[in-house]
């Protein structure tokens, strides 16, 4: 994604770059000499060190194919609009509770992500008036510009140039709001050469040529630039973050296992929540785990466990209730455990886990595994675990039983015991 915006904005700034080193002067076509020299040198570092790494990421084993989000993506959503750039407000409280529930942020909430500020646009239009015959002000700023507007969202104005993007198939690729990195480069560019005119301005002063004042007033400038933004997110600081805690049974015997293991692990990370991608990481990756985050985990891309894979994206889920459990969402489960090779399922007390990487309580995840295994999971190191390779039979029964009593047992209110709705799911006598 970030290579198709690079490379397209690369290609939109041709003609303000040939612009801005168009004159007739000598000095100018010595710039335009210099600007080819740079071009060619970048082409060629450029061929030799991303050739390889470009080759294996679309052509090379597990690379992604088709529409990158999903054939029914609707990516244009998310752009931004023309006031975004400047609103240094809050997002709503509807907001605020996915991103502690997904990303852990529990302090103040932040302005919208795209936001610029009206001090540094100042300093940027500022500067335009001033020295408007900067070549290196105008260039940036129409790149920039240029960047604004495939940014925004369809609706935002009566026509935005992603009206008809959008309509081309590699381009259902790109998150426009993304184009905002163009954006903000551009403009502490814009920023910091309006400063630099500032500063060589005030020191052709006669009083200032010879003292500090023409630092000092140029700081006070960039100070004055940056303050509504800081102002704004002054109540935001420090940052409070959640610390990610790995369970205990992935420290110790998850550490440990035998080769060629295949985990599925709760919560089930294509639901939002990828905590236990970082339990596999910091454990240094000993065994594989099925789901992911990002583009590989579209369901589209499940194959045959897809319909599986949406059973456990919605038990995992907690921002709305369950789906009752059925016969053929629990044949579903079992052919994607199949397809993928799962070798273990572990589920670990959810409510040890912090928020954002916590699912469904741990009695009502215990009993769907249950109903769906067939056997009593094994109490591990401050987790509940199903070997499957001791369970194949188990596999092979027919559910209908399993699925009336857990969704019988999970309408008790007073099961709270995590091995007594397991043992309900599977009709044996609990204690």
């Amino acid at each position: 994604e970030i290579l198709l915006i690079t490379a397209l904005m690369c290609s939109a700034a041709i003609v303000p770059l040939w612009w801005a080193v168009s004159r007739r002067s000598d000095e100018q076509r010595l710039s335009l000499r210099y600007v080819l020299q740079v071009g060619a040198t970048g082409l060629a570092v450029a061929g030799v060190g991303l050739t390889i790494p470009i080759a294996y990421f679309f052509f090379g084993p597990g690379h992604l194919s088709g529409p990158i989000w999903g054939t029914n993506a609707e990516l244009w959503q998310f752009g931004t609009t023309p006031g975004s750039f400047l609103n240094l407000g809050k997002p709503t409280s509807s907001t605020a509770a996915i991103v502690e529930a997904f990303w852990g942020h529990f302090g103040a909430q932040l302005p919208s992500a795209n936001v610029v500020g009206p001090g540094l646009l100042a300093l940027g239009a500022l500067g335009l008036i001033l020295w408007r015959r900067d070549r290196i002000l105008q260039f940036f700023a129409v790149v920039g510009i240029v960047a604004a507007a495939l940014s925004l969202r369809p609706g935002s104005l009566a026509w935005v140039p992603w009206n008809e993007v959008r309509r081309i198939p590699l381009f259902n690729n790109i998150v426009e709001v993304r184009f905002d990195f163009v954006v903000f480069f551009c403009v502490a560019v814009v920023a910091a050469r309006t400063l630099d005119d500032l500063r060589a301005h005030l020191k052709s002063w006669p009083a200032l040529r010879s003292s500090h004042w023409s630092t000092v007033l140029t700081l006070s400038v960039a100070a004055a630039s940056i303050l509504p933004a800081a102002w704004a997110m002054a109540p935001d600081f420090p940052l409070t973050l959640t610390r990610l805690d790995t369970p205990r049974w992935f420290q110790t015997t998850g550490r440990h296992l035998p080769p060629h293991q295949v985990l599925l692990t709760f919560p089930f990370p294509s639901s939002g929540r990828q905590g236990s991608q970082a339990w596999q990481a910091v454990t240094g990756m000993p065994w594989m785990q099925v789901g992911g985050g990002g583009p590989t985990s579209i369901a589209e891309r499940a194959g045959p466990a897809i319909e599986g894979y949406a059973v456990l994206v919605d038990i995992t889920g907690s921002l709305r209730p369950p789906l009752p459990l059925t016969a053929a969402r629990v044949r579903a489960v079992r052919t994607a455990l199949g397809y993928w090779g799962v070798t273990k399922i572990v589920v670990p007390v959810q409510e040890t886990l912090t928020a954002s990487n916590r699912g469904r309580s741990t009695p009502l995840t215990v009993g769907f595994v249950s109903a769906v295994v067939g056997t009593l999971p094994r109490g591990e190191d401050g987790a509940w675990v199903w070997s499957l390779s001791k369970s194949r039979q188990a596999l092979t029964m027919r559910p209908g039983s399993n699925v009336v009593r857990y969704n019988d047992c999970t309408k008790l209110l007073t099961m709270t015991r995590s091995k007594d709705m397991a043992r309900c799911v599977l009709g044996q006598q609990t204690s």
